[in-house]
């Protein structure tokens, strides 16, 4: 079990430069990124898709604070139009006063848009040493969660145990009252359940051996594929993701709609191979009316035959809207 909540601050020093770097997440369904701190240019999206990577889901707030300590890192730039001007206008009303008008460097620098001190673009360099930096925080607050994961999930067979117990008392002293006593007793259960593990991820993670675009399936996949069988307990069935995918069709099938049967393709494939699949997600039938217009997709591949006709098909083990990572 792995805690949503987080938090991880380190500092870091390199020649020039010195960085203190800070990230607290959330409960959120989706990635929800948030930076704060000098601007980073084409680096922050550098580091969103890191965080994206690491922790999937929840909202992170990032905060970065740089300490340039060489001075060959900074430009300043002065207004010498607008400083001019100043200049003359005080020389003028200094003759009327008669008093002498100085200026020092501080005075300069208190004068709104006569200079403009800021650093210079980073360097390939600190780019590379940011980006190292903030992979260590984030490994530090996946640590933490996970910390936070044990211990909520160590407390959390303490009080199933006594729940346990209780249930039993209850089953006992319940055995011949009606059946709408035991409906409330479910009730209250579920409501407590909610409320006390609101914001973790009980779900176990999945496996995934390898990513490859939709576009790319084929069946000179499938044959490698079948290379690894016999699969079962100890070698189970390879796991796929394929970012990205469009959502063409989806529809309930099953006993109450329990289950989802999709058709996708691949967008980045190009005209020519954007070719449809048929999918199948089993007990995810919650998903209908929900599903944005692409999304990610983690599955197994299959063979569906169907009116004496053979086609591959994906099996859907998990789906979220589609990162832009």
């Amino acid at each position: 079990m792995r805690s949503m909540t987080g938090y991880g601050e380190k500092r870091f020093e390199a020649p020039g430069l010195r960085a203190r770097i800070s990230v607290k997440t959330l409960n959120h369904r989706y990635f929800d990124w948030s930076y704060k701190g000098q601007p980073l240019g084409g680096l922050e999206t550098r580091l969103k898709a890191l965080a994206q990577k690491e922790l999937q889901r929840g909202r992170v707030e990032a905060a970065i604070d740089l300490d340039f300590l060489d001075p060959a890192g900074w430009e300043v730039q002065i207004n010498e139009g607008l400083l001019g001007k100043i200049l003359e206008t005080a020389r003028k009303a200094a003759g009327r006063l008669g008093e002498d008008v100085r200026f020092s460097v501080d005075n300069l620098f208190r004068i709104p848009q006569v200079v403009e001190l800021r650093h210079k673009d980073l360097s390939v360099t600190e780019r590379a040493f940011l980006e190292t930096a903030f992979e260590q925080t984030l490994a530090a607050v996946g640590k933490e969660r996970l910390r936070e994961g044990r211990e909520t999930a160590r407390r959390l067979r303490r009080h199933l145990g006594a729940v346990r117990r209780f249930l039993k008392q209850v089953e006992t002293l319940a055995g011949a009252q009606p059946r709408n006593l035991r409906d409330k007793l479910k009730r209250r259960l579920k409501e407590i359940a909610t409320d006390e593990l609101q914001g973790f991820e009980l779900q176990p993670p999945l496996n995934i051996d390898a990513e490859l675009p939709l576009g790319n399936l084929d069946y000179a996949v499938w044959g490698q594929l079948k290379e690894l069988e016999p699969t079962g307990y100890g070698n189970p069935q390879p796991l796929l993701m394929s970012r990205r995918v469009r959502i063409r069709d989806a529809r309930r099938v099953g006993a109450d709609g329990a289950h989802l049967k999709l058709t996708v393709s691949d967008p980045d494939a190009g005209p020519r191979r954007e070719a449809t699949w048929d999918a199948i997600a089993f007990r995810q039938g919650d998903w209908f009316g929900k599903l944005p217009h692409t999304v990610d997709l983690v599955f197994s591949l299959d063979e569906n035959t169907w009116n004496g006709k053979t086609r591959l098909q994906l099996v859907v083990e998990d789906l979220r809207p589609a990162s832009h990572a």
